[in-house]
């Protein structure tokens, strides 16, 4: 009796842990529902076995998070037999596993936006402005995740099984010795569980050893990936070259050869969530809801492969101002890197005799653009602080589209020329809120974020209307781009590739020769070398990305998720992580990406000549440059010759 009074809790706390393997196939499953579009090309055998080595994953999760639990329950003191002790464990068991299950519904809805898995970073946003208008968001949309979570929560008090709870006699030191036994077993196999049995820790890349790259989001679970990147260290340093092979095959110092410059005006404008998708012009399937971008891309340098070099907002500012793409986890803004020394635009153009300004609707300190746009020699912050009319804040984020662009307008008519400013629109952005007058004027089409893209779009049309009565329109570069990508309704812009594909237009209303469709790869981190091509400017600069007007250089396009790269380079569409190609694609005969050509031998060999060495060349130079804070061209590495 004795003995089974203390082993009973042992075996008590194995059947407490296994509903929570079962709970977590729950969230599984509402991901596979709620993200089913994503797996639709996947077959029934890959998404079943996803679910099955996902346990993998979930076992790690939830040994770390039920570590306390587990150590408490296994505790050979007599006090774990009292009724008030057991209560405890049983509400901490409830509340931290509801939590983790929370977390999974809810990031099964962010996923959409975001294309992976969220990591520990989304917490850099506790505090700030956004978090108030997300959590809120998050409540009123998507309340049903809440009412599931109450509902499981509800199943676990039920299940839960209950100890036996007897007071022990006295021990012997032959149970004593047993007892330790066991609790050792319990906590190394919970440590294997955790750190697993290979020479490294399992990580989030380790879910592409279990299943392929579409299925990788299914393995994984958000505890996982937000505990796998707490307090992760920064980016590792790469040694594929030394520094006289690097500079044969690629370098980011550039330097135009013009003897004059333009004394051009420039208006950059980031459209929130602008994806191709819902353009008519480049996604012909769509009925299209951005007429106006449609109408002036035909007027404008557009690009028929152009893409983002990243999915969120907070990515989006480095790669489109400092030509630095979102090569690792953490957004560069909250990246140990973002004190680091640079020379972007701004800084550049202000150099020039530019005034420089930033102008975003939203809360002043939203997603850090402030600081980010101070850092980055902006000489002024227009948030929504700084508007003077409070009737037209939409109740979540800031300002409406259309009264912002127009105060826009009015500002840089009294900016003293040239000037470069920026421009970023928030009301395509969820819960993408309209003013009530336009209710029912745009169409509202199969998705919720249609009616405001229409919105925006009409916004942008009123701004265009009214900066041509202005003096400087003339005079004036005008670039159009979106962040990111949003929800998605057709397979090819939910594929890895085209998730990241977005408008990016050159609009001069005096240059003829600025009209057309190019088809050279076009990125975000593209569009400040190339501002600074068209401009005719002679100095060197750092840019990871290369100018669309220089044509000695190889177009490329990179992207980071989880640990996995994305390049892109002549019709060559690579997967790498774990130091090696995992795939490769013609992506412009197969943009849906399902024919694996990673066997095909002359193709590989063709990849391994030319698209690796320059996608390796890239990723040590973005990795060792910001890691020893060379991101500029006089820097010491740079200016100094081997």
């Amino acid at each position: 009796m004795f003995k089974h009074s203390y082993f009973q809790h042992i075996k008590i706390l194995f059947i407490r842990l296994s509903l929570l393997i079962g709970l977590f196939q729950i969230a599984r499953v509402y991901f596979f529902v709620r993200n089913f579009s994503k797996f639709s090309e996947t077959n029934t055998a890959e998404i079943l076995w996803a679910f099955f080595v996902g346990i993998r994953f979930d076992l790690v999760s939830i040994g770390i998070f039920n570590s306390l639990f587990i150590l408490l329950s296994i505790l050979p003191f007599n006090f774990i037999n009292k009724t008030t002790y057991q209560k405890f464990l049983k509400w901490l068991f409830i509340v931290i596993n509801s939590l983790l299950f929370l977390s999974n519904l809810l990031d099964s809805e962010y996923f959409k936006f975001t294309q992976k898995r969220s990591t520990f970073d989304v917490f850099e946003l506790i505090g700030s402005p956004d978090f108030t208008h997300m959590l809120s968001g998050y409540i009123l949309n998507y309340w049903f995740a809440f009412v599931i979570t109450l509902a499981s929560s509800y199943l676990l008090i039920k299940l839960y099984p209950k100890a036996s709870l007897k007071v022990w006699p006295k021990a012997t030191v032959r149970f004593l010795i047993k007892q330790f036994l066991s609790i050792a077993f319990i906590l190394l196999a919970f440590f294997a569980i955790i750190r697993g049995v290979d020479h490294r820790p399992i990580t989030i890349t380790s879910a592409a050893k279990f299943a392929n790259v579409q299925t990788v989001s299914l393995v994984l679970n958000t505890p996982f990936t937000i505990v796998n990147t707490f307090n992760k260290k920064g980016l590792e340093n790469k040694q594929f070259y030394t520094k006289k092979e690097l500079e044969t095959i690629y370098s980011p110092i550039k330097k135009f050869s013009y003897t004059k410059k333009r004394d051009l005006n420039v208006v950059l404008i980031i459209l929130e969530s602008f994806g191709k998708e819902y353009s008519h012009l480049y996604n012909p399937q769509s009925p299209g809801y951005m007429p106006f971008v449609d109408s002036l891309s035909q007027k404008s340098l557009r690009f028929k492969y152009s893409f983002a070099n990243g999915k969120r907002s907070i990515e989006a500012l480095a790669s489109i101002f400092n030509s630095s793409p979102s090569l690792m986890d953490k957004a560069y803004i909250i990246s140990p890197y973002s004190a680091n020394k640079t020379k972007g635009l701004a800084y550049l153009l202000k150099e020039e005799g530019y005034y420089t300004s930033f102008m975003h609707g939203g809360a002043n300190g939203t997603m850090e653009f402030d600081k980010f746009c101070y850092m980055s020699g902006f000489d002024d912050y227009y948030g929504k602080n700084e508007y003077d009319n409070p009737k037209d804040y939409d109740g979540n984020w800031g300002i409406y589209d259309e009264p912002y662009l127009q105060y826009a307008v009015k500002k840089m008519s009294g900016f003293k020329q040239p000037f470069f400013n920026a421009i970023f629109t928030l009301s395509s952005h969820h819960p993408y809120a309209i003013p009530e007058k336009y209710k029912n004027k745009f169409p509202k089409g199969s998705s919720v974020i249609h009616e405001s893209i229409g919105y925006a779009d009409y916004a942008l049309k009123r701004f265009f209307d009214a900066a041509k009565k202005e003096q400087w329109f003339n005079n004036t570069l005008f670039i159009l781009t979106a962040d990111h990508t949003s929800i998605s309704k057709q397979y090819y812009y939910q594929k890895s590739l085209g998730s990241y594909a977005v408008p990016i237009i050159f609009y001069q209303a005096q240059d003829s020769s600025l009209v057309g469709e190019s088809s050279k790869l076009m990125q975000h981190i593209n569009i400040m070398p190339s501002i600074l091509d068209y401009l005719h400017y002679n100095k060197a600069f750092y840019a990871i990305g290369n100018s669309v007007f220089d044509h000695s250089e190889s177009s490329f396009i990179i992207n980071h998720i989880n640990g996995r790269y994305y390049f892109t380079n002549h019709n060559i569409y690579s997967i790498f992580f774990d130091n090696s190609t995992k795939a490769i694609y013609q992506f412009k005969k197969d943009s849906l990406l399902q024919h694996n050509l990673i066997k095909n031998d002359s193709i590989l060999n063709r990849y391994n000549r030319t698209s690796l060495p320059l996608f390796k060349a890239i990723l040590q130079t973005y990795n060792n440059d910001l890691i020893h804070n060379r991101t500029f061209p006089d820097s010491e590495y740079y200016s100094t010759k081997d």
